[in-house]
């Protein structure tokens, strides 16, 4: 209620206008009774005053000054003063402050009680909360006789539709899904957004967008957003349409109903989706790792993971590491987001989750249907995009295997981690591979027995690693910057004299010809060797 109207209530129809009569349209919230000036620790914004100057009177000016600059500093809407009680003329000192500070000064003879005036201000306050309170009652009745009847997230929409009388918009970013209550989905472009200062009666945080069309279906010129929480760390958001103006508290009151029962929607279907995707987790991963005695119950997995309808397989293993600068919810929502994208670009396909680590099997009818580097490439690029932006230790590696049929389910999952493996250790510039172009290294891959490696490595460079290990690591480094004493040197921390230096030890110890290709081949496997071991 503004100051004016009160002022026209009955408690005030002697009341006078001293000072301040621009000032009148201010609102009133609530109404204080002066008894100490320590209006900074009981003080409210668009708060009026009462005081029959006994609290006031013995005041200095500068106590005075101090204490009508508490009250503009504070937005308190008015001052009220009781007359003939203590005195009888308004103090021209308090005219003036109140002309100073625009705090409107009105006077009220003795006969008002102080208790009417306060009534009179909070009336309106209580009307309005008991107004909420039954809208929020009301909301909620309709929602609950909603509820038993488990409709689905389209359904509460158009209920909400129907409490307010605006459309509504639900949007899934990770599964590209979009729910109107529209006729036809709104296309629009965001010119500014704002974020809206959290009120008495709201739970969540909102964001108001203004917005233009994009298209001949014009939309209302802003739109109200709100995130929906969830378990999925995924952004969920409800977009109100503003079509008749700003939204007003009691349509956040519905709002706060729609948001909790959206919640509670989504919360359900991902009890439901968790529970089975831990099932189907657990028949991949009795799949992978050839837990069955039989081909009946090699067939019977196949069957119920959906993938028993062609001859070949093929396995892909997307493995991140290396997450130092990423926080969980960064990693798990890049990971939904790849294998939602590998769902969304491939049929006939089944997964398994453990920790960092997704393993797809993929169902094939021949080799032109299996995965290709190209498409997933573009798929990592995109993801990578929306997801890793400021990440740049966050590593994602897609390893593949060859093509088998069913009897060789088995090497699947082996070949997609040795490939994995071999990416972490040698390869990890490089985000896709597949298990057929790892060459010599899939024979030392297949080897049981350590000894059979170690028969590979050169006796005079076992020794040199074994006696001077230091060498040994600058002859690695070396080799693998390609000979360069630079950049050698910077790898080690150290001068390129002392790479040097060191290099032409080493050729003396191991009398080695660094421009003799057979002879650096020769070192460059035994030192990947020693990786292996």
């Amino acid at each position: 209620m503004k100051l004016k109207d009160l002022l026209k209530r009955s408690p005030f129809e002697s009341a006078k206008v001293i000072v301040g009569e621009k000032q009148l349209h201010q609102e009133v919230l609530s109404a204080m009774i002066l008894e100490a000036v320590d209006i900074e620790i009981w003080g409210e914004p668009h708060q009026i005053i009462l005081t029959s100057y006994f609290a006031l009177e013995r005041l200095n000016s500068d106590e005075l000054d101090a204490f009508f600059k508490k009250m503009s500093y504070i937005g308190t809407t008015g001052l009220v003063l009781k007359m003939d009680r203590l005195i009888k003329e308004v103090p021209q000192q308090l005219i003036d402050l109140c002309m100073q500070y625009e705090i409107p000064l009105i006077t009220i003879p003795q006969a008002v009680h102080y208790e009417t005036i306060i009534f009179e201000v909070l009336r309106p306050v209580i009307n309005h909360n008991a107004n909420l309170l039954e809208k929020y009652y009301q909301t909620r009745q309709n929602l609950n006789k909603l509820a038993p009847q488990m409709p689905s997230i389209e359904e509460m929409l158009y209920q909400f539709k129907e409490l307010l009388g605006l459309d509504f918009q639900f949007t899934m970013p990770l599964k590209n899904k979009l729910i109107s209550t529209h006729d036809h989905a709104y296309n629009y472009r965001i010119k500014s957004s704002h974020q809206l200062k959290q009120e008495k009666f709201m739970s969540y945080t909102y964001t108001r967008h203004q917005i233009v069309s994009l298209d001949q279906n014009i939309c209302p010129p802003s739109m109200v957003c709100v995130e929906i929480p969830n378990l999925e760390n995924q952004k969920y958001m409800l977009s109100i349409f503003e079509d008749k103006g700003p939204l007003s508290e009691l349509d956040y009151m519905v709002i706060e109903n729609a948001v909790e029962f959206l919640q509670a929607e989504l919360l359900k279907n991902y009890t439901i989706k968790h529970s089975q995707f831990l099932k189907k987790n657990n028949l991949m991963v009795d799949l992978l790792n050839t837990r069955y005695y039989s081909n009946v119950e090699q067939e019977e997995l196949l069957s119920l993971v959906g993938l028993n309808q062609f001859k070949y397989y093929q396995g892909l293993m997307i493995s991140i590491y290396d997450t130092q600068n990423a926080t969980s919810a960064v990693v798990d929502q890049f990971l939904n987001a790849l294998v939602q994208a590998i769902r969304d670009q491939y049929a006939h396909l089944a997964f398994y989750v453990k920790n960092n680590r997704v393993i797809f099997l993929k169902n094939i009818q021949n080799p032109q249907h299996a995965f290709q580097k190209s498409d997933l490439s573009q798929l990592i690029d995109k993801v990578s995009k929306d997801y890793l932006l400021g990440h740049s230790s966050f590593y994602c590696h897609l390893a593949m295997s060859s093509i088998h049929d069913r009897d060789g389910l088995k090497e699947i999952n082996k070949e997609c981690i040795d490939t994995s493996k071999m990416m972490t250790h040698f390869y990890q510039d490089t985000r896709l591979m597949h298990y057929d172009n790892l060459g010599i290294f899939k024979y030392f891959l297949e080897t049981d027995s350590l000894n059979e490696l170690e028969k590979f490595i050169p006796k005079d460079l076992a020794n040199l690693r074994m006696e001077s290990p230091e060498l040994f690591k600058t002859l690695k480094v070396f080799l693998l910057e390609n000979q360069n004493y630079v950049l050698t040197a910077s790898k080690l921390f150290i001068h390129p004299k002392t790479v040097r230096y060191r290099i032409d030890k080493i050729k003396n110890i191991l009398d080695v010809n660094f421009e003799d290709a057979e002879q650096i081949l020769l070192y460059q496997i035994a030192i990947r060797l020693y990786e292996f071991l």
